[in-house]
């Protein structure tokens, strides 16, 4: 808010803002990075943002903290770690191979790590569902 220094159009009512009175300047830039400016009196300003409020009522807001956690007993995810554990075992292993692929029974080799992985997945569905990364 400040002083206005010239007669200025007010966004919301219509009327002329007299030089010397209070003025809330409104102000931002586009993505082109143009500069706009628009002006008000303060009660219309205030009048325009509780008219905002009531259209809008406070919702409170939803706790979103992170991925959602799964619901499962103490021996379910003791499980299901043993099995996370395995995966990341078996793609290393995938890796390993993969780096001798011109060797004689490595392309063997990652298709029965490949194997072992889709089990573990199958098996990992029944204990929360298979992580995005796999």
């Amino acid at each position: 808010m400040s002083w206005n220094k010239r007669l200025r159009h007010c966004e919301y009512c219509a009327n002329d803002i007299e030089v010397a009175t209070p003025v809330v300047v409104m102000q931002w830039r586009n993505k082109q990075g143009w500069k706009f400016r628009k002006y008000a009196h303060p009660r219309c300003w205030i009048h325009s943002a509780f008219a905002y409020l009531r259209n809008n009522p406070y919702a409170p807001p939803i706790r979103s903290n992170g991925r959602p956690r799964l619901v499962l007993s103490d021996e379910d995810k003791a499980k299901r770690l043993a099995l996370l554990m395995k995966g990341a075992t078996i793609r290393q292993r995938i890796k390993f191979f993969a780096k001798r692929l011109p060797e004689v029974g490595a392309a063997i080799k990652i298709q029965e790590w490949n194997d072992k992985l889709q089990r573990t997945a199958t098996e990992l569905e029944s204990y929360g569902g298979v992580p995005k990364g796999w």
